[in-house]
């Protein structure tokens, strides 16, 4: 478990887990019924104005590998999105031993040049699993 249990903000075992913000929406379905815990590492987890994080880490128990999405939910700054989920994920690294990261950034827009950028393309090589919607992403375990 990558947080303690008393702070995941859903039932173990619910179908859904959504990750709202401002009417961004991130869906985790969980179709295989396997235990999924939601922190709001925003304020919660990690507290004070000073430093970068995401703002949920949905977790998975998935097999044979637990899962960890990485969730940041943002008006149009993908850049800055990609830096609060790169933040989050150096400071859990020793927790994440065996797990699978699966970076998501939901955007209310997005410029097609941010995109296409080279700083993209580097997230995208070190996070192969990075995801990207706009308004809402959903994803299945």
């Amino acid at each position: 478990m990558i947080f303690d249990k008393k702070y995941s903000s859903c039932s173990q075992n619910q179908p859904v887990v959504v990750s709202q913000e401002n009417g961004i929406k991130h869906r985790l379905c969980n179709n295989s019924k396997v235990a999924v815990y939601q922190y709001h590492v925003d304020g919660e987890i990690i507290k004070g104005n000073d430093e970068k994080r995401c703002d949920y880490v949905v977790e998975a128990t998935t097999a044979p590998r637990p899962s960890a999405f990485f969730i940041e939910l943002k008006g149009s700054d993908l850049m800055g999105a990609l830096e609060q989920i790169d933040v989050t994920v150096s400071r859990c690294e020793a927790k994440l031993k065996g797990y699978d990261i699966f970076p998501r950034v939901v955007l209310h827009r997005v410029s097609t040049h941010q995109i296409g950028g080279s700083k993209y393309r580097r997230y995208k090589e070190r996070y192969p699993r990075l995801a990207t919607g706009t308004r809402e992403y959903t994803d299945f375990v």
